[in-house]
């Protein structure tokens, strides 16, 4: 038997297509969304070490011109315990840099002779940190205690010795800005990938409730049809009849 339902309209194949285009495109937005933020984060961890590198750079610059004065007095014959223009380059090198919250010269015992926290003077250095001044001997090192990431470097008197150390305590950077464009790439993609799951939801409604208007308007045309073929059937009755009569 013949399919006897009528062919569906423009509108109906776009709904269906669009249906098919939102369930197709709904994994590949969500795919492309994770990847945008895959990305995102990336960037803000490559970000982090930047920063972290460039402060580390700056701080080192600092530590070594701080080095090359204390080091200028210990040549003319000054004391490290004694030397009066130690505490003017203390003030000097942490109001060069704000990322600084303290500047120290302590002695080889590890007790702090000088610093630009002046309740910090006369105490000893952490063990974490004599630790790696101990191992970089007059090279530059680095420590953290409490949270609080440090720098130093030995200091040598007029023989090459090593006298003491200058050790810097700095704030680490802070502030991570999330990057503008990835930001706006996350929200636009989860707006499209939200509502393209909706738009397939609502169209896939509109498509199941499909068939039973397609039973709806079969029945009504069956219907129809047997009204039209009774009507038919008795106008051949009619003209039968008449030309029996005649």
């Amino acid at each position: 038997m013949p399919d006897a339902s009528p062919p569906a309209s423009w509108h109906q194949r776009l709904r269906v297509a669009a249906s098919a285009l939102g369930e197709a495109a709904g994994p590949w937005l969500l795919v492309v969304l994770l990847g945008v933020a895959w990305l995102a984060l990336s960037a803000i961890q490559l970000q982090k070490h930047e920063v972290d590198a460039l402060q580390r750079q700056r701080l080192a610059l600092t530590l070594a011109s701080l080095q090359e004065d204390l080091e200028a007095d210990l040549a003319l014959g000054f004391d490290l315990l004694d030397d009066p223009n130690i505490a003017s380059l203390l003030d000097r090198a942490i109001e060069h840099d704000p990322a600084l919250r303290a500047v120290d010269v302590a002695g080889l015992a590890g007790i702090t002779w000088h610093s630009t926290d002046r309740g910090a003077v006369g105490e000893a250095l952490a063990p974490e940190v004599l630790s790696a001044a101990g191992a970089a001997r007059a090279g530059t090192w680095s420590a953290n205690v409490a949270g609080e990431p440090m720098l130093g470097t030995g200091l040598r008197g007029p023989f090459g010795e090593v006298v003491g150390y200058a050790v810097i305590t700095y704030r680490p950077p802070v502030g991570r800005v999330f990057p503008a464009p990835l930001l706006v790439a996350l929200a636009l993609g989860g707006t499209a990938l939200c509502g393209v799951l909706a738009a397939s939801a609502w169209l896939g409604r509109r498509r199941a409730s499909a068939p039973e208007a397609a039973d709806v308007a079969y029945d009504h045309a069956l219907q129809s049809l047997g009204v039209a073929r009774q009507r038919f059937e008795h106008g051949l009755a009619q003209i039968d009849e008449s030309e029996r009569a005649a």
